[in-house]
């Protein structure tokens, strides 16, 4: 089977010895979901010095030719640095599929049983990955039918808090495969209503979040009362100041008061705040995710699988206790 090429992109963080560690660890799960791993921290600091401006920039052109080739961007870690979310534009613009969320599944049978089997998953997933993570793990729906969430990942770590360990899966690659749509400033909106803690409960809230994120606004950029106080009065020009007294105008009370009636606040990277637009809730469950989106299955195992399988089930079981025979009715004749 030829395994589609997917870009490896991560905080690299470290001695040298530590990112070539680390990458080499990421590109073997890549692997072992089913992908060829792509991860220019490998081999390019081999040949060429960073510290060379020329060597440099050849070595970004050489990972964004690598990067165009691939069919996924696989987005590694807990934190985005400025060269991740480079990665992730470009893949934007080129169409191909990011890694949005990273969660930990987890057989629950054998949790319960006192061994851990978990792998992590990235999503955008596809039916194929999900089987064969099952299928790792031991969750085949004959010994071992039920997984939990073990803990979150991804470019968005704002998620992690919102997201419990009995999600599913259709409903994470859905909010998934929706936020790989997202340009960069309506992704950037939907991390501060996140942040601000707007419809977070739970999946479905976050799914019709990023279907509502019209009914936000988000200044980039605005952290204080002062900021925001002077664009409402001079750039939106809401309130008239004449000119000889802007010298005198408290831009920061005036600003703190625009933020309380409006109902914002400071998030991190700007200002959010609703905008009156009518919030809608137009996800209800799993019956309205596209079919493309729904990639749950259980493994498909062959008869001989299927067998030993079985088998192991009843071995796992504690033979019955022999119980006494009652005693035959006689009758005298």
């Amino acid at each position: 089977m030829k395994r589609p090429l997917a870009y490896v992109t991560a905080a690299w963080r470290g001695g040298e010895c530590e990112v070539m560690e680390q990458a080499a660890k990421y590109c073997r799960i890549v692997y072992d979901a089913g992908y060829s791993p792509i991860c220019p921290m490998l081999y390019l600091p081999l040949f060429l010095n960073d510290a060379v401006p020329e060597e440099h920039k050849n070595g970004i052109d050489m990972g964004r030719d690598l990067l165009r080739r691939s069919r996924v961007l696989v987005v590694c870690g807990h934190s985005v640095t400025e060269a991740m979310k480079n990665d992730i534009a470009v893949a934007q613009r080129l169409g191909i599929t990011a890694t949005i969320i990273e969660a930990y599944v987890t057989n629950l049978g054998k949790y319960n049983e006192g061994e851990l089997a978990s792998e992590p998953l990235k999503f955008p997933t596809t039916t194929e990955e999900v089987q064969a993570l099952l299928k790792r793990i031991g969750v085949d729906n004959i010994q071992y039918e039920e997984i939990f969430i073990a803990d979150y990942g991804g470019d968005l770590p704002e998620l992690n808090a919102c997201l419990g360990e009995y999600e599913s899966i259709d409903e994470l690659n859905h909010l998934a495969c929706l936020l790989s749509e997202l340009d960069k400033s309506d992704l950037e909106k939907f991390e501060a209503a996140v942040a601000s803690g707007e419809h977070t409960s739970g999946v479905g809230d976050l799914i019709n979040l990023v279907e509502n994120l019209d009914c936000y606004d988000f200044y980039i950029g605005v952290s204080d009362d002062e900021t925001l106080g002077r664009i409402y009065a001079e750039d939106m020009e809401l309130i008239n100041i004449p000119e000889n007294l802007r010298d005198y105008f408290d831009y920061e009370a005036y600003g703190r008061d625009m933020r309380i009636n409006e109902d914002g606040g400071f998030v991190k990277g700007g200002f959010f705040l609703p905008n009156g637009s009518q919030f809608i809730e137009y996800y209800h469950g799993l019956e309205d995710i596209p079919d493309d989106h729904k990639v749950f299955a259980y493994p498909q195992l062959s008869i001989r699988e299927q067998m030993a399988a079985y088998k192991e089930v009843i071995d796992r079981f504690p033979q019955a206790a022999e119980r006494p025979r009652p005693e035959q009715g006689h009758t005298d004749r």
